[in-house]
């Protein structure tokens, strides 16, 4: 299970990391065709509401973070990939084609590639 309090101080973190301020986010985020707003980024990182799954993919890829290392909190198992793995779910992530074909092979069922 996501910890809210902790995904959210790990995004405001990670934005201060990257020296980068909400307003360059939301720029950045525009510009990879997913803009969002100011308050809706202050929401996520001060604990009012949750990014959806492609918001997080989005600041994945402005931060150059993955969104394993995102996700994970204090209590959660680490999970080791070796850099084969961690370039497959790279790949994967990032193109559209093979993402489609994946979620067909495993018959997914959720919403939309």
């Amino acid at each position: 299970m996501i910890d809210k309090k902790e995904l959210s101080k790990t995004l405001k973190k990670m934005r201060r990391l990257n020296k980068l301020s909400a307003n360059d986010v939301c720029y950045l985020c525009t510009q990879y065709g997913y803009p969002i707003y100011f308050k809706t980024l202050y929401k996520w990182e001060n604990t009012y509401s949750m990014p959806d799954l492609k918001s997080l993919e989005i600041l994945c890829h402005i931060y150059n973070i993955r969104l394993v290392d995102l996700l994970k909190n204090k209590n959660s198992r680490k999970i080791n990939l070796s850099l084969r793995e961690n370039n497959f779910i790279e790949t994967i992530r990032f193109n559209k084609k093979f993402k489609k074909i994946l979620l067909l092979l495993t018959d997914y069922k959720g919403g939309s590639v």
